[in-house]
């Protein structure tokens, strides 16, 4: 049951990133629709986060790898978000890019989580190598 509910929250957290993330994106740089969206996807990502790491406490040995990149996803965010924040020179050169790659990061888990091939070409196996658990998931060799 727990399970069921971290894993739920961690759906609907992941889609509201990938959704609110392009919203952000092509949104007018200004208060309204990019702050709104922008502040979604801060939260979205912060839930997803925790809910990946509460994910792997159910199977840490198959699914440890998950962690780094949920935690480097979230850090990621928060660093384009403190960018901005802070208004430094190259302040929105730094933002752009680490608000890509926050996105990238979790499009890319997307991909993983959802891919039998994806994992293992991560890790430079080959055809297949990654392996399935009960639930389907590829896990981290």
């Amino acid at each position: 049951m727990l399970h069921a509910v971290v894993l739920g929250t961690h759906v609907a957290a992941g889609s509201a990133g990938l959704v609110a993330g392009p919203i952000a994106m092509l949104a007018r740089k200004e208060r309204g629709w990019h702050t709104r969206a922008g502040l979604i996807y801060q939260a979205a990502i912060a839930l997803l986060a925790a809910s990946a790491l509460g994910l792997v406490a159910f199977a840490p040995a198959r699914l440890w790898g998950f962690a780094l990149i949920a935690a480097a996803t979230e850090l990621t965010a928060l660093a384009g978000w403190r960018a901005r924040r802070r208004h430094r020179p190259g302040w929105v050169a730094l933002h752009v890019g680490l608000m890509a790659g926050s996105y990238v990061s979790l499009v890319r888990s997307c991909q993983a989580m959802n891919s039998p091939c994806s994992l293992a070409t991560a890790s430079g196996c080959s055809h297949h190598r990654g392996h399935h658990g009960e639930d389907g998931v590829v896990s981290f060799p």
